[in-house]
């Protein structure tokens, strides 16, 4: 009996959760991309292409940030249904609790947060880089401004104080060389350039310094109207930016919070990653209670979700303050991390205890 039962709640679920699931990345989706429409419309050609791509790692991002909010209606939504039917009165009076017909929910609830733990620490740092670049290039400024970058192979360092990221071209160029024992070789000055590929970058109205064994610019100078500077740094290289601290895995974030422990934000970070994953069993203790425990929210679906997006609402508006108390610093990060979960889950225990067995 319980393994039919299991079963017949599991599908429910399962099939809850996909409508879900659809629902709300799909309204993200729209709402981000009514607001980026113009902006990738203004790529051309090259539009549709970004924006697919864009999406593509958007998708994976949504879910790892609303999966609590997805599972809460689903389970809403599988309640309701069995309510409706009156199949939760023919539980009950076979003398099945409402945790044991929880059970099987609890359980697919878990190995999505395991599946979640997975997606956060290595499907989404995997290609966060990507990412970053796809969104600046899409919708960030097309301007760049006083970039560096560093040619390892070639003991090359370069300054360009503004680079056009659609047509690659730089302004106000510097070229630093330096030969193996890092002493300066000579110095590169240009007024613009383009990168035409294959490792190098068309300069124009160019002059070249060389330094002497003592740092010091030695003669003769030469100028060239066109010059052609070889090297391994492209237009990626110039564009890379400091990737987002949420797109990094649990071990990355441990070595932000090493190395700038004066920093709120990446132990705040560090310790709701870690919370992430019982928020998902918080939202349910607290939202069952109030799906199940009224008449009229039990029986109706349209309220029963509506119950469960209040529910979903109040949560997320109270770790979102405490996230920008204890970004500021205002309150303790570790302390501003866990909160949310700690209150939630205590009043959800205690909600839940009320609930008929």
């Amino acid at each position: 009996m319980f393994l039919r039962l299991d079963k017949y709640i599991t599908k429910s679920f399962i099939l809850a959760f996909l409508i879900c699931l659809f629902i709300i990345c799909g309204l993200y989706v729209v709402v981000d991309l009514s607001q980026k429409l113009d902006e990738l419309m203004a790529l051309g050609q090259n539009g549709l292409r970004m924006g697919l791509e864009y999406y593509a790692f958007l998708i994976p991002v949504i879910i790892s940030q609303l999966l609590p909010a997805i599972i809460l209606p689903a389970v809403g939504i599988t309640l309701v249904r069995l309510a409706k039917n009156n199949e939760l009165v023919a539980i009950h009076v076979a003398g099945i609790s409402m945790f044991r017909i929880l059970i099987p929910i609890f359980t697919l609830v878990l190995l999505l947060s395991f599946a979640a733990m997975g997606n956060e620490e290595w499907f989404i740092p995997s290609f966060a880089r990507r990412f970053e670049a796809v969104k600046q290039t899409a919708f960030g400024n097309n301007v760049l401004k006083n970039l560096l970058a560093e040619d390892h192979e070639n003991n090359m360092l370069l300054r360009v104080w503004k680079y056009n990221i659609k047509e690659k071209e730089i302004e106000s160029v510097f070229a630093l060389v330096r030969d193996v024992g890092g002493g300066k070789k000579y110095a590169v000055f240009a007024d613009n350039g383009k990168w035409i590929g294959n490792g190098k970058w068309y300069l124009a109205n160019t002059t070249i310094h060389n330094y002497d064994a003592n740092g010091k610019w030695d003669g003769p100078v030469r100028e060239f109207k066109d010059y052609f500077l070889q090297t391994n740094i492209a237009p990626e290289h110039l564009t890379e930016t400091e990737l987002d601290p949420s797109l990094l895995s649990l071990g990355k974030l441990k070595d932000l919070c090493r190395k700038e422990p004066e920093n709120p934000r990446f132990s705040l970070l560090f310790n709701s990653r870690i919370a992430h994953p019982f928020m998902n069993f918080v939202l349910i203790l607290l939202g069952v209670p109030f799906i199940i425990g009224y008449e009229k929210v039990s029986k109706n679906v349209f309220f029963g979700v509506g119950a469960s997006v209040l529910v979903c609402g109040a949560f997320y508006l109270i770790t979102f303050l405490c996230s920008n108390l204890g970004t500021t610093g205002n309150i303790n990060p570790v302390f501003a991390a866990w909160l949310p979960t700690f209150l939630f889950g205590s009043l959800g225990l205690f909600l839940f205890e009320g609930v008929k067995t």
